[in-house]
């Protein structure tokens, strides 16, 4: 086991061999020099006629300009090795073969790198802003006060710094959590996962599939490349997922989420969370927790839990899906799918071409501007298709389909069943009819005779055209507004006018 100790800054990293003149040659003491460069070697020699025949090295030291730099003591190693390796000019070498086992080595005051090599080693840094690297083995690396950088590349490593030390950065070829008063952790190698400590940390992956955890603190995670899994944890945290398809989940409190490249998704639990997304970043999905309207450049929206809660879209061609609650999507622009699931939901289109699912509950669907789809599923429906050429389809239960004005646009309703589901006008815009079921006199069969001066509907059941009439005469012309379907039953109590 070796001891060393650095008097002044050292760097075991850049260590070079360096050639001089042997001044001392005794049993005890080997002298190499070159000007004000001297280096000491002490312990048991014997020579030759050709030098240095064998012995033992115990202890060393390093003079510059007449201040000591390092000693090095505790251990006994082969002269002739030494020399072989400073011959050879490799210095990493004699390094490694001098702290093989499980040494101690001390920094300065400066800016030392220091190095433990083969062993299980403890390296100390004392003052100044030091890298510790302890080399293979699980080694113990104190930093001390300074703004250090360690270098771990086994599991059972250790890190050890204490409050008001400096601001330190672990990086680490191997999975690897944050210890206490340490700030930040940077992933290489292979390394998989990285999790931080209730300071505020700065966690950057690598290009491989990484998992990144917060923990506690307003921290910032980088996940660069790779498919990875950042989790923000408790704190205003900053989640950046880099390339590849990324999980960013904030955690609690106001959190900013970027995806950048790959398709995304983002879990959003608090209304104050930001996700931020630029065009041509991929095809990306928020799942919320609470009511949530979808910022630029991000499809998808789903909403979980079992809460009653809001999903709004934005310009895009946005799909989103309700939870287990009574839910309000709205698409918005851009030709938009949203699925209720279950629930009472109320489902909004917007602009665009949409199709719209209520799924099971009572749902009202609304198809907005546009030639939409709307499919009202299990429950008691409210269709509208607004304007535009739509198609309807309540679905099991007894549902209603909606014209708010007769001149909208021509809906297909492709499952109208006669006296469980109604139609239903706005009186204001359909000749001012009296609310509730429709009078017989004011509905006819294609074909049989009108009585004039009254707002009409007139059915014909041969082809399942919907017209309505607004002078009852026959003498203007009559507005299509709806297709039932060839052959389907419709009478005049089954049309339901409301204010």
């Amino acid at each position: 086991m070796a001891n060393a100790t650095a008097f002044n800054t050292v760097n075991m990293e850049q260590a070079s061999v360096w050639y001089g003149d042997v001044t001392i040659a005794t049993t005890n003491h080997i002298q190499v020099a070159y000007g004000p460069y001297v280096q000491n070697y002490y312990g048991s020699f014997s020579y030759s006629s050709f030098g240095l025949a064998g012995g033992a090295v115990t202890s060393s030291n390093y003079y510059e300009f007449g201040r000591k730099i390092y000693e090095i003591s505790g251990g006994s190693f082969s002269a002739l090795t030494i020399e072989s390796y400073l011959n050879r000019g490799d210095m990493n070498a004699l390094l490694g073969y001098v702290f093989s086992g499980n040494d101690s080595v001390s920094g300065s005051g400066g800016h030392d790198y220091l190095k433990g090599f083969g062993g299980t080693d403890r390296l100390f840094g004392n003052g100044g802003n030091d890298t510790l690297d302890g080399g293979t083995g699980a080694d113990t690396l104190y930093g001390g006060v300074g703004n250090d950088i360690y270098l771990v590349d086994n599991v059972g490593e250790r890190v050890i710094e204490y409050a008001g030390q400096g601001v330190d950065i672990v990086r680490a070829s191997v999975s690897f959590s944050l210890p206490a008063q340490v700030e930040h952790l940077q992933l290489g190698g292979y390394a998989a996962s990285g999790t931080g400590n209730p300071l505020d940390n700065r966690i950057t992956g690598n290009a491989s599939v990484n998992r990144l955890s917060g923990m506690a603190g307003n921290d910032s995670l980088f996940g660069l490349g790779g498919n990875d899994t950042l989790l923000g944890g408790a704190g205003n945290d900053i989640l950046h997922g880099g390339t590849g398809h990324d999980m960013l989940n904030g955690g609690v409190g106001a959190d900013t989420m970027r995806g950048n490249q790959g398709n995304d998704v983002y879990v959003v639990n608090s209304h104050q969370d930001r996700v931020i997304e630029l065009a041509g970043q991929g095809n990306d999905t928020v799942r919320a927790s609470v009511s949530h309207a979808l910022t630029a450049n991000v499809e998808a929206l789903l909403l979980t839990g079992n809460n009653a809660i809001n999903g709004h879209g934005n310009a895009m061609a946005n799909q989103i899906t309700g939870n287990a609650a009574g839910n309000r999507l709205a698409g918005l622009g851009g030709s938009d799918l949203l699925r209720g699931m279950a629930g009472a939901d109320t489902l909004l289109g917007g602009g665009g071409n949409d199709r719209l699912f209520g799924g099971a509950g009572n749902d009202l669907l609304n198809g907005g501007l546009g030639t939409d789809v709307l499919v009202g599923g299990d429950g008691a429906d409210t269709l509208l298709g607004g304007p535009g050429r739509d198609r309807l389809t309540g679905g099991a239960g007894a549902d209603r389909f909606r014209f708010v004005a007769r001149s909208e646009g021509v809906d297909t309703i492709t499952d109208f069943h006669s006296g469980s589901d109604v139609l239903q006008v706005v009186s204001r815009n359909f000749g001012n009819l009296a609310t509730g079921r429709l009078a017989p006199a004011r509905f006819s069969l294609a074909g049989s005779p009108l009585s004039g001066g009254n707002a009409a509907f007139i059915y014909n059941r041969s082809t399942g055209n919907l017209f309505f009439d607004l002078d009852g005469a026959g003498t203007g012309a009559a507005v299509k507004m709806a297709d039932l379907g060839a052959g389907t039953l419709l009478k005049a109590g089954d049309i339901q006018v409301i204010a």
